[in-house]
C-alpha cells in the first residue's frame, strides 16, 4: 500500500504520524478505552478512570493531532461518500432528530469518530448488538467527504485494510442535512439513511479549552 504520508512535509513529523497510527490502529482495547475518556460514557466505566485519575489527556492529545496531519494529506476522491453506521441500541440526541428553536439540528461526537467509504462495511456496524427490545431502526450517516472536513485515511496502518476506515477527530459536529430515506438492506435489514454534514471543531475547541 502506498506511504499516505507523502504529503507531509517534515520527516520528522511523517515519523509522528506513522508510528502513532501504528500504534492507535493496532490497539483496539486502548481504543475503546480513549474514546470511553472522551465521551464520559458508559457512566460505570467511567468511573473506573476517575477512580485511578487518568482521562489519557496527553495521549489523546498527540494521538488527535496525528489525525489532523494525516487527514491534511489524504486523497479525497470527487464527490466520495463516507459512511456510519449506527446501532438501533443506540439513542441518538433529539435535536439530531428535530430542530431546535433556530432551526439547527445536529450533535458534537467527542470520541474519535470512524466512518468508512464502503456502505456495507458501515451496515454491518449498523447491527443492533442486543437483538430484542429496541424499537428503533439502525441508522446510516451518508456524507460527501469535503477539502476542508474530511477524515484521515487510515487504510495503511489498520489491521483491517478490507474496512476502508476514514477516522475524525474528537468533537466532530454531525449535521442532519435532510430528511431521512428508509432503506432495505439483505444484512441490516430496514435502515434508515440520513445525509449529514460533518464539521470539525477539534482545534477550535482546544484552543479555548
Amino acid at each position: 500500500m502506498r506511504d499516505v504520508t507523502k504529503g507531509i512535509c517534515s520527516i520528522s513529523d511523517r515519523l509522528f504520524v506513522k508510528t502513532l497510527m501504528r500504534y492507535l490502529t493496532k490497539r483496539r482495547l486502548q481504543f475503546y478505552i480513549y474514546n470511553l475518556a472522551l465521551r464520559q460514557f458508559p457512566e460505570e466505566k467511567y468511573a473506573d478512570l476517575k477512580k485511578a485519575n487518568n482521562f489519557y489527556t496527553t495521549t489523546i492529545l498527540v494521538l488527535a493531532s496525528a489525525v489532523q496531519k494525516l487527514s491534511r494529506v489524504t486523497k479525497i476522491e470527487p464527490g466520495m461518500r463516507l459512511y456510519r453506521g449506527i446501532s438501533a441500541d443506540v439513542n441518538l440526541p433529539e435535536l439530531f432528530i428535530a430542530s431546535d428553536e433556530h432551526g439547527c439540528t445536529g450533535f458534537t461526537e467527542w470520541a474519535f469518530m470512524s466512518t468508512t467509504s464502503n456502505m456495507q462495511v458501515a451496515l454491518r456496524y449498523s447491527k443492533p448488538q442486543i437483538s430484542a427490545g429496541s424499537r428503533n431502526r439502525p441508522t446510516l450517516l451518508v456524507f460527501v467527504a469535503g477539502s476542508v472536513d474530511r477524515g484521515a485515511d487510515i487504510r495503511a496502518y489498520s489491521q483491517y485494510p478490507q474496512e476502508e476506515e476514514f477516522l475524525f477527530v474528537p468533537c466532530s459536529f454531525v449535521e442532519r442535512t435532510g430528511e431521512g430515506i428508509i432503506q432495505v438492506t439483505p444484512d441490516a435489514g430496514i435502515v434508515n439513511k440520513v445525509p449529514v454534514k460533518v464539521s470539525l471543531l477539534f482545534s477550535k475547541h482546544f484552543e479555548h479549552s
